[in-house]
């Protein structure tokens, strides 16, 4: 039992001490529980979750969405912990809560700046060096 404590503890922990990478964390999250209101032809709110200027962006509640390095004073985190159901994102009639994950990610991922990662078809291949 020990062992495989162990085990999980090494597997799980660079993940966990990594830093969130837009693509692999924060996208997945976005396109789950949140372009389909905010996104695309869709912008409910005035908030879209596609392009990074319009995430830095405000709106129609006047408030900034995300505020890169603040996630206390980035709206997004603040409509996902809220116990109001009238602010609560996603509504509760379009999907259930973000998990603790979820909602860590996101704040971990503002925290460090809210870096945004192009699609893997835009970005130029790099070559590397192959092991000897």
């Amino acid at each position: 039992m020990k062992t495989s404590l162990t085990f999980l503890l090494l597997a799980t922990a660079p993940h966990a001490l990594a830093e969130i990478n837009f693509t692999r964390d924060v996208q997945p999250i976005l396109n789950k529980n949140c372009v389909a209101c905010h996104g695309g032809v869709k912008e409910a709110g005035g908030v879209s979750f596609i392009f990074r200027d319009q995430v830095l962006g405000k709106g129609e509640s006047g408030k900034t969405v995300v505020v890169p390095g603040k996630p206390e004073e980035s709206e997004m985190i603040a409509r996902v912990i809220t116990d109001d159901p009238d602010d609560l994102m996603p509504q509760p009639d379009h999907g259930p809560r973000l998990s603790d994950a979820d909602v860590e990610t996101l704040r971990k991922w503002i925290a460090e700046g809210a870096e945004w990662g192009e699609h893997w078809s835009f970005t130029a291949p790099k070559i590397i060096q192959l092991p000897r």
